[in-house]
């Protein structure tokens, strides 16, 4: 089943994104990172690099959608 996700808060902001909490139809809920691709820079690209690294722990870091 495709879950439908509401956001719920920003809880940050930076340079480079914007890290909001979501929440499922189901209740759950979930930090989502959303990083800028539309201006492409030395560090934003470090930061999407140290993201494709966690993802080999897909019990705890990240889960990439929309890409």
């Amino acid at each position: 089943m495709n879950q439908k996700w509401k956001n719920v808060k920003v809880l940050d902001r930076g340079t480079y994104g914007m890290l909001r909490l979501v929440e499922g139809d189901d209740g759950s809920i979930r930090p989502v990172k959303e990083i800028s691709v539309t201006t492409p820079n030395i560090i934003g690209c470090r930061e999407l690099h140290a993201l494709i690294n966690l993802k080999q722990y897909p019990d705890h870091f990240v889960q990439f959608h929309g890409w």
